[in-house]
């Protein structure tokens, strides 16, 4: 019986049903993750052909310019592997404390179908907003830039398709893909998700603080412009407490979206 055996039952404490609604968020995260990479390469191609170049005035890098070199100098991709250890981090605290005895809306496999849902509409959004403006590089030309290393051209063609996987390899990178912080959306989720579920105060403290010096050091090595930083936050705050006020009055397509099978 599906309901009653299988390793599944015991991560996630769900019915064949609930785990077929888990696995269509994971497709729909990959899409949308896909989507948003195609979408940062145009992107990128159309900053290389209009010569889009900068930096702009921005507040947030007047305020770390102190340590901006030194931080750069120490590890450019310092702000993406704190990101990479908050969405870690929550993975495996959702994996280990929410249990499968607990009901409802709280139960391990609903949460997991909030966060990826939520991810994925964040980067169905940001795929219309990285390609409508697109904003300059905030290092001037003959700065050398890691961001910038290896990047696409300005050439357009059917192979962006294929281009779109090598970005997301990892071997062509991009230097165009602005507003909004996918980071500060990744950062953000993590910080919600904790401070809705987790029970523990000082886990909590200890997530934000982490949160506000990953932020902190995507403005300080000029990962994204401020701007970039504010949208990220406002729209996954804005978007968690829609979700959110569906989720608990049961109305709605976020409702419908996240329902459990068993409340």
């Amino acid at each position: 019986d599906i309901k009653d055996k299988g390793w599944y039952k015991h991560v996630f404490g769900s019915s064949g049903t609930e785990l077929r609604r888990f696995w269509y968020s994971i497709m729909y995260f990959l899409i949308s993750f896909y989507c948003v990479g195609m979408t940062n390469v145009i992107a990128q191609k159309r900053g290389v052909m209009y010569n889009v170049e900068g930096p702009i005035a921005d507040l947030g890098f007047d305020a770390f310019y102190a340590f901006t070199h030194q931080l750069y100098s120490y590890n450019p991709w310092i702000c993406d592997q704190f990101t990479y250890i908050l969405v870690g981090i929550c993975a495996v605290w959702i994996g280990i404390f929410m249990g499968r005895r607990n009901k409802g809306y709280q139960r391990r496999i609903v949460i997991y179908k909030r966060w990826l849902f939520l991810v994925s509409f964040c980067f169905n959004m940001r795929s219309i907003t990285v390609i409508s403006t697109v904003l300059p590089r905030p290092w001037k030309d003959d700065e050398e830039w890691t961001f910038c290393k290896n990047e696409f051209d300005s050439h357009f063609s059917w192979n962006v398709a294929w281009e779109t996987f090598e970005y997301m390899a990892g071997n062509k990178n991009i230097c165009y893909d602005f507003f909004y912080s996918g980071h500060t959306v990744n950062v953000i989720l993590v910080c919600l998700l904790v401070t809705k579920y987790s029970k523990c105060i000082y886990f909590k403290i200890i997530i934000w603080c982490l949160a506000i010096f990953t932020l902190i050091t995507i403005i300080a090595v000029r990962a994204h412009y401020t701007i970039d930083i504010w949208g990220g936050l406002i729209i996954t705050i804005l978007l968690w407490i829609v979700w959110d006020m569906q989720v608990r009055y049961r109305e709605g397509l976020f409702a419908k979206l996240e329902r459990p099978e068993r409340e």
